[in-house]
Parts: C-alpha cells; structure tokens; sequence
C-alpha cells in the first residue's frame, strides 16, 4: 500500500479504535454489536476512500473549491472521521432508553448517503440531527476533536447559521473522554474570532476547552443517564444558564433517578 494511503487510513482506524473503547459507557451486550456496527462502517469508507485516493501532487485541479489548506485526501480522511463519530450518535440514539424517555432522532446530514464526492458542488451548514420529543423539535449539530488539543474551531459562516437555525451543538472530544454541549447562544458567546489557520486564514470561533464552563461537559460517568438530561434541559431551555449546573452533586444525590431529576427539572424551568 502507498505509504501516504497508509497514513490515512491508519489515522481512520485509530478514530474507530477510539470509539470501540469509548462504548464501555454502553451496556455490555450492546457494546459487542456496536463494535461490529462501527468496525463494517469503518471497512466500507476505508474501501471507497482507498477507490479514490489521489498522491497530493495530482490534485492541484480539485483543490479549487476547498476553502481551507488540507489536500484532498487530507479532506476525504476528515470526512470519514466525522462520519464515524455521526455513527457513533446514531448508534447511540437508537437505543432503546431513548424511545422510552420519547425521544426520536432523524439525521438531517446532507452526507447521509455516505458517498466520497470527488468533486463538491457546496459544503452545507445544517445540522446534522433532528431531535424530536413529543410535539418539540430541535435542532443538534455534532463536532468533533480527534486530537488532544486544548481548542478546537467553528468556521464563522457555520456558526452563524447554527444560531439563526437555534441549533444545539455536541463537540465529542474524543481524546479527552467527554462531550461538549452548547446551547444556541453559547455557540458565539464562548468563541473568539479569529483567522484560522487551518482553514486557510478563513475567520471563524476558537474555543479554548480548559475556559469554558465546567458544567458544559458530558463525562463517561452514568453518560447516557446525563445525555438524556441535557436533551431534557435542551426542550426546557433554549437559552443557556451558565449558573446552573444540572450534574451538580446538589441535584444528583438529591434525585437519584432519572425521573426525578426530570421532575425537578421540569419545575425549574
């Protein structure tokens, strides 16, 4: 195998080596069939990434519409990556816990057809899920952070339309072990705008992870237990609380169970 293919295809691996280890937040017999849900995804994006593959030095013609610095194949392995962590949350929410909490997703995605484009006519920037619970529908987009770096970015123009969409936001820290939640108005209240240089000095957020709010965090511990309750706390409130810590020791040892956490919830909203 071509050395560069090599690389990307060993940094592919890694991503879904990664949530492999990240499904022990998942009961046990349900952790088998996602490894085996993730490990076919994986063998068929590698496959259709290494049908496509172009060396660097072949691409300059394609490069035209990409509005950042990475090569072609550099793009199509980021590409892949964000895919198996959208797989990872649709596996996720599939699960029966959720239809008994009410809720209901649809990936909105526009790559749901999970097709390599060689060549992308426009790069959307809709949300990926819808979350449905009852008669309330809101927006959720995924992000993710592969590497254990302490930032991470929102292309301004994707940001923008998160907000007027009032999008929530999940940034998977993959390295880190935990998810990131944002409200709709935390998504520009916590950036900083820049020029990104990975994306070719395009202005966009930076977030510094270590300065956001401790209680922005979804941690492995009792993690479907606590996504289930910042949805809930999402269809309560549109707007943040940065005050307000739904993981606080307060509630959880006061409110043992999922329900009655909800019904605190509920009553403070």
């Amino acid at each position: 195998m071509n050395k560069e293919l090599s690389l990307h295809v060993e940094n592919i691996l890694h991503v879904k080596d990664e949530l492999q280890l990240f499904s022990s937040v998942i009961e046990t017999k349900e952790q088998k069939l996602f490894n085996i849900y993730i490990q076919e995804k994986t063998d068929s994006y590698i496959c259709s990434f290494k049908e496509i593959f172009i060396s660097q030095e072949h691409i300059d013609e394609d490069m035209q519409y990409f509005t950042d610095i990475r090569t072609l194949a550099k793009y199509n392995e980021n590409i892949i990556s964000g895919w198996l962590i959208e797989d990872f949350f649709i596996y996720l929410f599939r699960l029966p816990i959720f239809k008994e909490y009410g809720f209901s997703f649809k990936f909105d995605n526009h790559d749901s057809d999970r097709v390599i484009k060689k060549k992308r006519t426009f790069i959307s920037s809709e949300p990926d899920f819808k979350v449905i619970h009852k008669n309330t529908t809101f927006r959720l987009e995924i992000q993710s952070l592969l590497i254990n770096h302490n930032k991470f970015h929102i292309k301004q123009n994707k940001a923008t339309h998160l907000l007027h969409v009032d999008s929530f936001l999940f940034c998977f820290l993959l390295k880190k072990g935990k998810i990131l939640f944002f409200y709709p108005d935390d998504i520009q209240k916590y950036g900083t705008l820049t020029n990104i240089k990975s994306f070719g000095g395009k202005v966009g957020y930076e977030y510094i992870i270590d300065s956001l709010p401790k209680n922005r965090f979804i941690t492995q511990n009792d993690f479907i237990k606590k996504l289930i309750l910042v949805l809930y706390w999402f269809l309560y409130n549109k707007k943040s609380n940065e005050y307000f810590d739904i993981f606080s020791s307060r509630v959880v040892k006061k409110y043992k169970t999922i329900d009655e956490i909800l019904k605190y919830l509920k009553n403070r909203a």
